[in-house]
């Protein structure tokens, strides 16, 4: 099964909060069984490109 996220944060560390934190925290270290092989990819874009498309997403996996 293959699953796609996209998302923009203001700062690697706000995004590191997020995922420690809340519901969102426990719920993800449930699923490092099923997720061996995730792929996460970061660039930096300018608010004026917000918000992101996939076409742009696609290009930063290659």
């Amino acid at each position: 099964m293959t699953f796609w996220t996209l998302s923009a944060w203001e700062s690697p560390e706000a995004l590191r909060g997020f995922a420690r934190s809340g519901a969102h925290a426990p719920t993800s270290r449930g699923l490092v069984p099923q997720m061996q092989d995730a792929k996460f990819v970061t660039w930096t874009a300018k608010s004026d490109d917000l918000p992101l498309g996939w076409a742009e997403a696609f290009r930063h996996l290659t």
